[in-house]
């Protein structure tokens, strides 16, 4: 089984060796794509900002040999993860990985994921189950509900406030027309199939400067919910409740994690991290955002059960 990974490195330069250190092992070819420029999602971003990550680090890894640097101004996400897939695919890979340059696995639960593919090899794309991690990796993230739905809507798994998510895609099989539809979501979500091994996504630890840049450039730049950054990140602290990005209410708080880092990141830390407590007006003003999105959430959770029947 023949098995490459990919990536955007749009100016998270924070992890490109530390994720290529922890992919290596376990893979023949790595496609590490660089845009020009950002995304399409924020066109002012698009029309005024350069990617300024740097591709001379990956020679920092014992691995840098088996890393293609992938170039192009592509407008979408998926038109970049697509370049990649045809890449594999046209050099005889049998499975493209999808592990982003904040994703990272202990080999025990990489070796599950690998586990499942052998087991199923028909399938279109897997999905495997993640931990948000928040501001630092001592947090993460604890979801409202977790549910997992086929394509006729039956379910797959559901847990209540929980603190373990599935990720939309883990691997494409490159042996069958399975495309990148929409971002990171696959096509023929008729056919994947659910893993088993844990992905630690480091997607919120980052500096305020870093998370500004990544608010105005990445793939979900134009679902950016207004005042999610005064109230949720800036103002932090535990217990803050609707910490989610674009969807507020899914994301209930932060917790402590308990369990057990990859190598890679056990020593990861951030700088730059700026809590600015909110004044009384802002507090009122947070509390107006809290029930506005609370309410939303479960308006919204209401109508998908009714429209399922």
């Amino acid at each position: 089984m023949h098995l490459a990974v990919h990536a955007p490195n749009y100016e998270t330069d924070e992890f490109v060796v530390r994720w290529i250190n922890n992919v290596g092992p376990h893979v023949e070819k790595i496609y590490l794509a660089y845009p020009e420029r950002p995304w399409g999602y924020n066109p002012e971003a698009r029309e005024t900002k350069k990617n300024g990550a740097n591709p001379e680090l990956i020679q920092e890894s014992q691995y840098a040999d088996k890393v293609e640097i992938v170039r192009g101004d592509w407008l979408t996400e998926e038109e970049t993860r697509n370049e990649c897939l045809e890449r594999a695919r046209s050099a005889g890979m049998d499975y493209l990985i999808v592990q982003d340059l904040d994703e990272f696995y202990t080999p025990e639960e990489f070796q599950k994921n690998v586990e499942g593919l052998k087991a199923n090899p028909d399938a279109c794309s897997y999905r495997a189950p993640w931990q948000i991690f928040w501001r630092d990796v001592r947090h993460v993230i604890r979801f409202r509900e977790i549910t997992v739905r086929g394509e006729n809507g039956e379910v797959l798994f559901n847990e209540k406030e929980g603190t373990t998510d599935y990720m939309v895609a883990f691997a494409m099989n490159c042996n069958s027309p399975v495309s990148f539809a929409r971002k990171r979501c696959p096509s023929h979500l008729d056919s994947f199939v659910l893993l088993e091994g844990l992905c630690c996504h480091l997607s919120l630890v980052l500096s305020d400067e870093a998370v500004l840049r990544k608010i105005s450039t990445w793939g979900h730049a134009n679902e950016m919910k207004r005042g999610w950054y005064r109230f949720k990140w800036e103002a932090w602290r535990e217990g803050v409740k609707n910490i989610g990005l674009t969807n507020p209410a899914f994301y209930m708080e932060a917790v402590r994690f308990e369990g057990q880092l990859p190598a890679e990141i056990e020593d990861f830390a951030v700088k730059s991290q700026v809590v600015t407590p909110l004044s009384l007006n802002e507090s009122i003003s947070q509390c107006l955002y809290d029930i506005k999105h609370y309410l939303y959430y479960h308006y919204r959770a209401i109508r998908s059960r009714l429209r399922r029947g």
